[in-house]
């Protein structure tokens, strides 16, 4: 892998690089960022597939563990409770 042509000897150095340079909290892994996409993407109504291929991961997993985050996540029990 490289980068601006030079290779990436370490990601994890790389990334521990791009955090300081991005400012962001220190803490910050791979795993981080991708926990956020995964519920920032759900939470703004994307589809679970395409979420799961963008990740590269299942469906059900995405479901599993972010499904909680869609906006419509209520709405049948809310309708099947409206409807008494």
């Amino acid at each position: 892998m490289t980068f601006n042509g030079a290779p990436v000897a370490s990601v994890k150095v790389a990334l521990a690089r791009a955090v300081q340079l991005a400012e962001l909290e220190s803490g910050v892994t791979a795993y981080t960022l991708r926990h956020s996409a995964a519920s920032w993407l759900v939470a703004k109504g994307l589809p679970t597939r395409k979420v799961a291929d963008f990740l590269g991961t299942s469906e059900q997993m995405i479901i599993n563990h972010y499904g909680h985050l869609a906006p419509d996540y209520q709405d049948e029990a809310a309708l099947a409770i409206g409807r008494r």
